[in-house]
């Protein structure tokens, strides 16, 4: 992968489309785009093998749109994140496969008071390298939480035109709020005290 982007890199300076100066800056940027752009090509082949096309869809945009509000997990390697994210894929599909139909209101009820539970308790997870202010922090905790009560009310109000939303909703939730959880854990551990110390007063 890294051969691949600086050719490309080169390409693009020998092009003069950017300056070599900035080659590091740009090489960051396209690693990180192949990454995710092989990861959802692994995650789209395997949801075309397993007619789970739609179902795919709704858990990622589940997963996606809590755990960019809340925050989460973050591997310490682009590969390590690649691998992470095609093994969560696979478990869905497991889960999914494998989950009786009529289990679908019991677990949608557990995942909805696990996720409130855990955003209302550990979101936001502020970064290790940023410090910010109270305030902005209580603004965060706020936003989490909003968005957090706004998904949920949309998948239920979605699920009354049709209930497959369901299942690969509440496993997205899930998922999100494990990564939430994890986070929070890898910040204590990293700072010893939580994410208090990175909040100014």
């Amino acid at each position: 992968m890294e051969q691949t982007v600086n050719r490309i890199i080169e390409w693009f300076i020998v092009q003069n489309i950017i300056q070599r100066q900035d080659k590091a800056i740009y090489s960051y940027g396209l690693e990180i785009l192949l990454f995710s752009l092989t990861t959802y090509a692994i995650i789209l082949v395997l949801a075309i093998i397993f007619h789970r096309i739609v179902e795919t869809i709704i858990f990622l945009l589940a997963f996606r749109f809590l755990r960019v509000h809340s925050g989460g997990y973050h591997a310490q390697t682009r590969m390590r994140c690649l691998i992470m994210s095609v093994t969560m894929y696979v478990l869905f599909l497991v889960f999914l496969i494998n989950l009786p139909i009529e289990m679908t209101p019991p677990i949608f009820i557990i995942s909805v008071c696990f996720v409130i539970i855990t955003v209302f308790s550990c979101a936001p997870v502020v970064h290790e390298n940023r410090n910010i202010y109270q305030d902005e922090y209580l603004y965060l905790k706020k936003k989490c939480r909003v968005f957090c009560l706004a998904e949920i009310i949309i998948i239920v109000i979605l699920s009354q035109l049709n209930n497959i939303i369901l299942i690969p909703s509440s496993i997205g939730m899930i998922f999100a709020a494990v990564s939430l959880l994890f986070a929070r854990l890898q910040t204590k551990t990293k700072k010893g005290g939580g994410e208090h110390e990175q909040i100014i007063d």
